[in-house]
């Protein structure tokens, strides 16, 4: 017989209720103090159980409390929806909660309307997109039920940055998984990651888990996947780390596609039937897998260009050349793994706040001693409550956070710390006392502790954020900010979800790590005599990543190292003295090829330094990559191989693809070392392709194989030539104008694709659509014609041109020109990114930010009267209105080398940016202006953040207008 209690439906809970349905049973469904600022969905009018559509209540809890760490929560019940849930604003710092997974379900009501077309799929829940500012988003214990007849049914579009979760979520198409749906897990908006997903199932669908585009990785632990249709796991070349994923299907569980497609995966079991359980679907795609059992299923790994490898046990497998700068074993470090460890739930009744002794958050008061008294009072669950919403006023109480003037002991009997997303506030008395820790940990009763769920509000302090002093074991989980950690005890240290600048591991410590995210300006992770293992690193800026030494022991299981800033930096990656290391499935993203670091590795073994450039090793995209990288002493075994043979696969007038092959008799082979004219050039399994290559050319390669102890091969020479050039470039694609008046035709187009590279764009005209004029050779993509007569028709042609003359397809526009002159002048947004000084035109599709300025030369703004309006489009989010946009007059550009700075101009006008609610919903905004004087001049647009509440204040600008007389509708 169940017993239920219910709770009387708010807002936020009133003094002396939980936020649960208490069930009786084990175990028993999760809850929280009446003084948490939890936000219980039934205050909104959600009731569970009574098959009635909850989709307007649940949506409308989401949006009056947006953001600012806000933790929805669903008693136990059943709620249904018929429509999608949709985080809103920042589309961050909101959490998802449920009671528990066998307490909360929401499901999707039968056949709701726009759900069954699986060709378009549409969301259950939808918690926001690109760019990567989704911060601290989770959804918590809960099953997510797509229903029956709802067949493009996605249970659950995830996206989140720098730290978020799901966990513990059971996610289903159908109550047994029978019923079709689309996708149960979405990891696949662009800029998705990192985050991290543990102690999920999903059972049913055509696809488990979706992952999509190159940043910013996903580390998946514990996952449970049954009778998917077509895959378990679908990467598209993002970065995916996994550990302990249960598989039981009939389609392959793991499938890593994409040229950038990374994978690694360890310590799994696949059950199932087929071709094959794990498939590589592009050479150039990096799989890892170790410790994986591949049960009924015609192979274990399919991938493409390597021999197959059979079902059953996989000790260790790598689909490029492993690496290593000393002689030794090639292989992963495969340290004993320990689970993260789990603290008992103590009853609400026994929890405590720092309320309790005056500590209230976002009151501007110091909450030190109100913590530590809390911690010190014996109980052994303390909580810290968000600050409490303030709608009457505009104070720090929204946002208000827990001001910290010193350091703070973890000790006694406390064992759990929970933060319920609360934030903390480094005062500036602590700021001027940098050697003081904010935390420390020290000896108390619990072997464990737990502390969890806060976020710290120092990006720029130097004090540490966490210092480990204990013989017992600490675990930091769903946190953010931690400027520095240090581990310097005896017990172990357990990182889950965590985002800080630096962490270091002292003589003699352990670290366990699950996706951490480093972004620290110098050097992010620190060695000293100890010992790290990590599922899931990611970083971003520069170079170095982590150094290693004095007999510490580190091992990487995933990595993605961002490097989105500063061009041509030549920092080591890693680096050791006298350490050992392994890598497996890290790889370094870049935008542009120029921004990669060119010294992957610097080891120092007895005495004796070598290096790793990212020449020497495989290629990933724009940078260089470990697939698997050893660097410890190891016993050698067996002999070198024999002296390989190449061959040619495949010749292009700018590309060489060849084949190695080389007899083991130890059948150990492990790759290629592969140079060109005495400079390596990279490593291979079994095939490598050379591009950039001159066409009709002769190259002298040398080969030599190598074995998984690092013996080496005696080397081959060998010759191989390019055809000549003879294909011709794609034609140049968009071919637009930008700007038409009565004296000149402004033209614009994308470049045409051509293996070696389009030398010149030749720009045609035609008066008759029969005899063409050239007009230009040029290498730039717009063209101003000003040889032109009012109000005739011409026909254009623009043709691509390689270096040996092959001439493209041409692209054709037809132009009418103005009969007298223009009333207005529209000019299309060329975003410009001068985050160093360095101006390029921006890879990224939208977006301007502060720290962003675009010039547009000699525009005609009116002739016989100026122009006295200016229309600008944009696109906004709530957090970035009163952002603005200035606009100035021939304004000074100054440059130093590739370094340019803007000042100067005349300002003729401001717009204060307004929310169109989304960067994708534009609008178009208004307002006079005076020009002195009529004619051509140079327009600038600045972005500054003005109010905005977001630092980095993006604006989507499309197109500015300048009219006379307010513009008139297209």
């Amino acid at each position: 017989m169940i017993l239920r209690r219910w709770i009387v439906p708010a807002l936020l809970l009133p003094a002396g209720l939980c936020a649960s349905l208490v069930l009786a049973g084990d175990p028993a469904p999760i809850t929280f103090p009446s003084d948490s600022c939890v936000v219980d969905v039934t205050g909104y009018g959600a009731i569970p159980n009574d098959g009635a559509d909850d989709t307007a209540a649940i949506q409308k809890a989401f949006d009056e409390n947006v953001g600012n760490g806000s933790v929805i929560y669903l008693p136990p019940g059943t709620y249904h929806i018929r429509d999608t849930i949709r985080w809103r604003g920042r589309q961050s710092d909101n959490i998802l909660q449920g009671a528990g997974e066998s307490f909360t379900t929401l499901r999707l009501m039968d056949g709701s309307d726009g759900f069954g077309d699986p060709k378009r799929p549409k969301d259950m829940i939808y918690t926001g997109g690109p760019p990567a500012q989704r911060f601290r988003n989770a959804v918590r214990d809960l099953t997510i039920d797509c229903g029956d007849g709802n067949a493009g049914a996605v249970g659950l579009s995830f996206c989140a940055n720098n730290q978020g979760c799901v966990r513990n979520v059971t996610i289903r198409s159908g109550a047994d998984g029978d019923s079709p749906g689309a996708v149960g897990l979405a990891l696949d908006e662009p800029e998705v990651g990192p985050l991290l997903v543990k102690d999920v199932t999903v059972i049913g669908f055509d696809t488990g888990i979706r992952v999509r585009h190159s940043v910013n990785s996903v580390t998946l632990e514990s996952i449970r996947l049954r009778k998917q249709r077509v895959f378990g796991i679908d990467n598209f070349n993002n970065y995916v780390f996994c550990r302990k994923l249960d598989s039981d299907n009939s389609v392959a569980a793991v499938a890593n596609g994409g040229n950038e497609g990374v994978i690694t995966l360890i310590d799994s079991q696949l059950r199932g039937s087929g071709p094959a359980a794990i498939l590589n679907r592009h050479a150039a795609g990096i799989l890892y897998v170790r410790n994986v059992t591949a049960e009924g299923y015609d192979k274990a790994i399919a991938a493409e260009s390597l021999p197959p490898v059979a079902a059953g046990e996989v000790g260790e497998w790598v689909s490029a050349a492993p690496l290593s700068l000393f002689p030794g074993e090639i292989r992963g470090l495969n340290l004993p793994i320990i689970e993260t460890p789990a603290v008992p739930v103590d009853p609400i009744e026994g929890w405590i706040s720092p309320a309790a002794f005056g500590g209230i958050p976002g009151d501007g008061k110091d909450d030190t001693e109100a913590i530590q008294k809390a911690i010190d009072s014996g109980a052994t669950t303390i909580y810290l409550p968000r600050a409490k919403e303030n709608k009457n006023v505009h104070d720090p109480g929204r946002n208000g956070s827990y001001e910290l003037s010193d350091t703070i002991h973890l000790r006694g009997k406390a064992r759990r710390i929970v933060g319920l997303e609360a934030k903390l506030e480094i005062t500036k008395k602590l700021q001027a006392e940098p050697e003081k820790p904010v935390f420390v940990f020290e000896n108390g009763e619990s072997p464990v502790v737990v502390i969890e769920r806060l976020k710290f509000m120092f990006a720029k302090t130097k004090n540490p954020a966490f210092i480990h002093r204990a013989d017992r074991d600490l675990v930091i989980s769903s946190f953010s900010g931690l400027a520095e950690t240090r581990h310097e005890g005896k017990g172990r240290l357990f990182l889950e979800d965590v985002v800080g600048h630096y962490l270091y591991a002292g003589p003699g410590s352990t670290i366990y790590a699950r996706q951490l995210n480093l972004e620290g300006p110098d050097l992010k992770l620190e060695n000293n005599a100890g010992t790290i293992w990590a599922l899931g690193l990611k970083t971003e800026s520069r170079s170095p990543i982590a150094l290693t030494r004095d007999g510490g022991v580190s091992e990487i299981i995933g990595g993605h190292l961002y490097k989105c800033v500063r061009p041509g930096i030549d920092e080591i990656a890693f680096e050791l003295r006298d350490a050992k290391m392994s890598l497996a499935g890290v790889a370094e993203y870049v935008w542009d090829r120029q921004f990669a670091t060119r010294t992957l590795l610097k080891e120092t073994r007895d005495g004796q330094t070598r290096t790793l450039g990212m020449a020497e090793a495989p290629d990933h995209g724009n940078a260089g990559a470990f697939p698997l990288l050893a660097c410890f002493p190891a016993e050698i075994r067996g002999t070198a191989p024999a002296t390989p043979k190449v061959s040619v696969v495949e010749a292009t007038a700018g590309s060489l693809t060849l084949e190695f092959r080389a007899d083991d008799p130890d059948n150990d082979l492990a790759g290629f070392i592969i140079s060109r004219d005495d400079k390596p050039i990279g490593r291979a399994r079994v095939n490598f392709v050379e591009k950039g290559l001159a066409p009709d050319t002769n190259y002298t390669y040398t080969v030599i194989a190598y074995d998984h102890y690092g013996q080496q091969s005696p080397p081959t020479m060998f010759q191989a030539a390019t055809p000549p050039d003879t294909v011709a470039p794609s034609p140049p694609e968009n071919l637009h104008t930008l700007n038409v008046t009565d004296q000149h035709v402004q033209l614009m187009w994308r470049g045409g694709r051509d293996e070696i590279g389009v030398k010149r764009y030749v720009v045609e005209r035609s008066e008759d659509d029969k005899t063409w004029r050239e007009l230009t050779r040029q290498v730039g993509l717009e063209y101003d014609d000003r040889a032109v007569v009012k109000g005739a028709a011409y026909a254009y042609r623009v043709i691509a041109l390689d270096a040996a003359g092959n001439r493209s397809a041409p692209a054709e526009l037809k132009v009418a020109t103005l009969a007298g002159p223009p009333m207005s002048i529209k000019q299309e947004a060329e975003r410009y990114d001068i985050g160093n000084g360095n101006i390029k035109k921006s890879w990224y599709l939208f977006n301007l930010h502060v720290g962003c300025w675009m010039v547009y030369k000699q525009l005609e703004l009116g002739r016989e009267q100026p122009f006295d309006h200016l229309t600008l489009r944009y696109g906004a989010p709530a957090s970035r209105q009163k952002a603005r946009v200035l606009i100035y007059l021939d304004p000074v550009v100054e440059e130093k080398g590739d370094k340019r700075t803007l000042s100067g101009g005349e300002k003729i006008a401001e717009f204060i940016v307004q929310s169109t609610g989304s960067w994708e919903k534009f609008g178009e905004f208004t307002q006079p202006v005076k020009i002195s004087k009529p004619g051509r001049h140079d327009v600038a647009l600045v972005i500054e953040r003005g109010e905005s509440k977001e630092p980095n204040a993006l604006v989507n600008i499309d197109w500015f207008t300048f009219s006379a007389g307010p513009p008139k509708p297209d």
